[in-house]
């Protein structure tokens, strides 16, 4: 009887079918997956969407029309400098070179598959969403309750003398990474545009404050200042615009607090440290004396270099903790200028989308991305990590036909 039924759908359909299912999956699974099978779901999801291509063979011309085409172009170009930046590496060695020189044609593979999947099924979107959402509500009421709810029961208001970090499971067993995620998930519910009635109907304004209420609690109490201040920013700026339509307004606006931030950059440090100081400009300056080694083509994809901290000597850091900076650090001048052009092409394509479409989702998690990158972020040339969710799936969704309005008019 289930063969029979199954023999209705066409194999295009059943193919639909498994892109949904495995994309919640690789979505949902930031929270409580772990590093290794996250990644073979995620092989899995890459090795449907070659065979997609080979059986279907569709037509990717239209990646070539309107804004979409810079992006491709920029996109292309990041991840090549990146391929090629292996093999002039400091430390390059034959399993370092076959353990990085496969990120990019990861990334490359599955942003055409993401993008395909975004094409051909419109609820594709709102269900791995969905279920980012959903995933994140679980470990949010799973952590309130053994984290924070039985504690007390057991020890009293006592328990909170001694500060805690509420973090994850999986991906997420890290304060900020755990912080970051739910930022994105108060971004879905604020930003994204349901088509399915039925998860429109459930997720209604009230539910939806409830829920972002709840994921901005846990985000204060995972005490990771980066992700909260990223967050306030990144909802203010786009308000912002959508009440101005206008993307000038909002870039004097991030001038002048840049501007601020460098004059007053001492006293804004003390003021976020609270009790807990902070040795980002520490690792930034050595990563500087790295970028000046090799200032033109960097020290190469491979390369790993460990930052030290004065005041905790056994402490080292791998993580520029700055996207910029550490794109200088492995690829130079080169790299730097190709991260940017990318990033660009990326904001600009968001910006068209937001502005035709207005569907402001996109450009809101690019730019909590950022935000977040700045304290946070080393470079993209990662594998299956929480910086795909501010890049790469953004890039796939929009090198998706479903926006051609907002990037072809």
């Amino acid at each position: 009887m289930f063969i029979k039924r199954l023999s209705d759908y066409s194999s295009e359909d059943l193919f639909n079918t498994a892109f949904v299912f495995l994309a919640a999956l690789i979505f949902s699974g930031f929270f409580f997956l772990d590093k290794s099978f996250h990644r073979v779901v995620m092989y899995v999801f890459l090795l449907g969407g070659v065979s997609y291509y080979f059986k279907f063979k569709p037509d990717l011309r239209y990646l070539f029309h309107g804004y979409r085409k810079y992006l491709v172009f920029t996109g292309a170009a990041y991840l090549a400098y990146g391929f090629f930046s292996v093999f002039w590496s400091t430390e390059i060695d034959a399993s370092g070179i076959f353990k990085t020189v496969k990120i990019p044609i990861f990334i490359a593979l599955f942003v055409l598959t993401f993008s395909q999947a975004v094409r051909l099924n419109y609820r594709f979107l709102d269900i791995v969403l969905f279920a980012f959402v959903g995933a994140a509500l679980c470990i949010g009421v799973y952590l309130f309750v053994i984290e924070l709810t039985v504690p007390v029961i057991k020890w009293g208001m006592s328990y909170y003398d001694d500060p805690i970090r509420l973090q994850g499971i999986g991906l997420s067993k890290n304060s900020i990474i755990f912080a970051q995620l739910m930022g994105v998930a108060c971004l879905i519910l604020t930003f994204h545009q349901w088509d399915m009635p039925k998860i429109e109907s459930f997720l209604n304004i009230p539910v939806r404050i409830a829920l972002i209420g709840f994921f901005i609690f846990l985000i204060v109490a995972s005490g990771s200042r980066g992700p909260f201040l990223a967050l306030v920013l990144s909802l203010c700026m786009i308000k912002f615009l959508m009440l101005r339509r206008t993307l000038l307004p909002a870039l004097i606006l991030v001038a002048i607090g840049i501007l601020v931030g460098l004059i007053f950059l001492e006293e804004i440090i003390e003021i976020l440290r609270l009790d807990r100081p902070s040795y980002r400009l520490e690792i930034w300056l050595q990563a500087w004396g790295y970028i000046q080694q090799a200032p033109i083509f960097g020290h190469g994809l491979v390369s790993e270099f460990n930052y030290s901290i004065k005041a905790s000597p056994y402490y080292t850091s791998n993580n520029a903790h700055n996207i910029f900076i550490g794109s200088a650090v492995k690829g130079g001048l080169f790299g730097f200028l190709a991260y940017c052009a990318f990033v660009s092409s990326l904001f600009l394509n968001a910006y068209c989308v937001a502005r035709k479409c207005d569907y402001f989702f996109l450009l809101s998690l690019i730019l909590f991305g950022l935000l977040c990158m700045q304290t946070a972020g080393h470079t993209l040339y990662v594998n299956l990590n929480r910086e795909w969710l501010f890049c790469w799936i953004p890039a796939a969704m929009l090198m998706a036909k479903r926006f051609d309005w907002g990037l072809t008019t």
